[in-house]
């Protein structure tokens, strides 16, 4: 059956301490493929009785360790065929801040957001996402607190460079390993770029005007050394992603390439863009693949906003951004739970589920989750289907499924050999309404 393919992200070797908890693992993962990120609202949804509190126990004092099981799902995704991560892949590295109101939430601290141009109060997670021209999943994560909040909490402060560094550490023992690393400015710094080159990957990654080089033993910044470039240098290149604002002879642009003595990196290649060659350079990218021209190493770096649409399905689909739970293992152990959530319908996407159901090919991951809830009402469906021939009596057919879903009983129906049914009251409504 369909949801027996959720078994992947728990096979035995994640945790012993896990087993007795799967249901409730499930259903939170279901309640969250529902859009659903509060508590109370994934207990209301489940067609058995099930109370609130006992998700919260389970989130915030059952003794499971989220980053152990995230470690044998990636050991486990190296294992498959449709999951295995190729050295032709690329590595993001990002973070991201869901704003907060309250101030209890001992996840949540002040941070200053980028888009915003302020401080606000958030929960900032440092992500790692793995993506090829086939799939694209999370890798592993990071809660970053800045110092006071450790302070208070108790815990041992560490810099958002420092938890990318585990990350990217973590990744490479579960055998994800010789992939081109992209990332912003912030996180191209030598301690970090030494730790990737020692682990065997490559890298590419956005660099401040202002960083320091030298040119013939002189010290300047880049966008100094820039404007030293003569213009027939400079190189015609396209847009290597679509633009709505770009068109014809807008999707190109001009790029120089250049091996650049570094301050604190050494010698790497940058790459120079610009709009025109009377406009401003736009962008500086750095990276230690002399062997690429600065077109792939461009396109490259395009390929950085993957983890960018990675937020936007999560927040807009999965409700990252809704968990309100104070406790900070609580936090961790939900966004677990909601990056094996995406997981798991990227992986029917990709053994071709939803075609040998006869389903619409999806081309977005909102589509590939609405494909998944017809799924859930069509097997519901067809249980019922199934159940009516064995019993014809209506009387029966009731007290048959309210044994199943309204009382506690420990004996097994055939029928119901998975964790299923999340929600589907208003599903079934709408369906005979």
């Amino acid at each position: 059956m369909l949801f027996g393919k959720i078994g992947i992200i728990f096979k035995t070797n994640c945790s012993r301490f896990f087993c007795p908890s799967k249901k409730n693992a499930i259903k939170l993962i279901q309640g969250i493929l529902k859009g659903n990120a509060s508590l109370k609202a994934i207990a209301k949804g489940c067609i058995d009785k099930r109370a609130p509190s006992s998700f919260a126990r389970f989130l915030h004092e059952s003794v499971w360790e989220p980053f152990e099981l995230n470690r044998a799902r990636l050991l486990y995704f190296q294992k498959l065929k449709q999951l295995r991560a190729v050295k032709q892949g690329i590595i993001s590295i990002d973070d991201y801040i869901s704003e907060k109101s309250g101030e209890n939430i001992k996840s949540a601290g002040w941070h200053y957001s980028h888009s915003k141009h302020r401080t606000i109060l958030g929960q900032n997670v440092v992500v790692l996402q793995y993506w090829d021209d086939k799939k694209d999943y999370p890798i592993n994560y990071g809660v970053y607190m800045n110092k006071k909040c450790c302070e208070k909490e108790g815990r041992s402060f560490k810099t958002r460079l420092e938890i990318a560094s585990e990350l990217i550490n973590d990744a490479h023992s579960c055998g994800i390993s010789g992939q081109t690393v992209v990332m912003d400015s912030w996180y191209v710094s030598k301690k970090f770029i030494d730790e990737l080159t020692g682990l065997g990957y490559h890298w590419v990654g956005r660099l401040k005007s202002n960083r320091i080089c030298y040119e013939n033993g002189v010290r300047l910044n880049l966008r100094e050394l820039g404007k030293l470039i003569p213009d027939n240098l400079w190189r015609k290149a396209r847009l290597p992603y679509p633009s709505s604002e770009k068109k014809d002879d807008g999707n190109l642009q001009y790029i120089c390439c250049r091996s650049v003595e570094l301050s604190g990196l050494g010698k790497i290649k940058v790459v120079f863009v610009k709009k025109s060659l009377d406009a401003p350079i736009k962008l500086f990218l750095g990276s230690d693949r002399f062997d690429l021209t600065g077109s792939d190493l461009l396109c490259i770096y395009a390929h950085r906003w993957r983890i960018e649409t990675f937020f936007r399905d999560c927040k807009q689909n999965l409700n990252l951004s809704g968990y309100m739970g104070r406790s900070y293992i609580g936090f961790e152990k939900f966004l677990y739970l909601v990056f094996t959530a995406y997981c798991f319908i990227k992986y029917l996407s990709l053994i071709g589920h939803w075609g040998r159901n006869a389903l619409k090919r999806c081309l977005t991951f909102g589509e590939a989750l609405d494909n998944y809830h017809q799924l859930c009402l069509e097997c519901f469906v067809c249980v019922i289907y199934d159940v009516s021939f064995e019993i014809g009596n209506k009387s029966e057919l009731l007290s048959y499924f309210r044994k199943k879903f309204y009382t506690r009983s420990n004996e097994k129906l055939s029928h119901f050999n998975d964790h299923v049914f999340y929600d589907l009251k208003s599903d079934i409504l709408a369906y005979v309404g």
